[in-house]
C-alpha cells in the first residue's frame, strides 16, 4: 500500500514538472524549461520523449550542441515522432 502511495506522488509530480517545462518553454523561459526537463529526466530517464523536450528547449536557445547531444540521447531511447507538440497538446486540454 505504501509503494503504491509513493508511485502515485511521484507520477503527479512528473505530471507537473513536464506541464511546466512545457509552459516555460512556450513563454520563453528556456533556463526554467531546461531545469524542469532536466529533473523529468531524472524521474524518467529512459524517456525518449522527455530528452526530445529537453532538446527543444535547448535548440530554441541557440545551444545547438547541448540540442544535438539530446537528440542523440533520444533516438538511442527509441525517439520515432515529435512528441513536442503532442505533450503540449496534452496539457493544454
Amino acid at each position: 500500500m505504501f509503494w503504491r502511495l509513493v508511485a502515485r506522488v511521484e507520477r503527479g509530480i512528473f505530471r507537473r514538472v513536464v506541464a511546466r517545462a512545457l509552459a516555460c518553454t512556450d513563454q520563453g523561459k528556456l533556463d526554467d524549461a531546461i531545469d524542469d526537463n532536466t529533473a523529468a529526466i531524472k524521474l524518467s530517464p529512459t524517456s525518449a520523449d522527455l530528452y526530445e523536450a529537453r532538446e527543444n528547449a535547448w535548440d530554441t536557445k541557440g545551444d545547438h550542441d547541448k540540442a544535438v547531444e539530446d537528440y542523440n540521447e533520444a533516438t538511442k531511447r527509441g525517439l520515432k515522432r515529435n512528441v513536442y507538440n503532442q505533450l503540449r497538446n496534452f496539457f493544454s486540454e
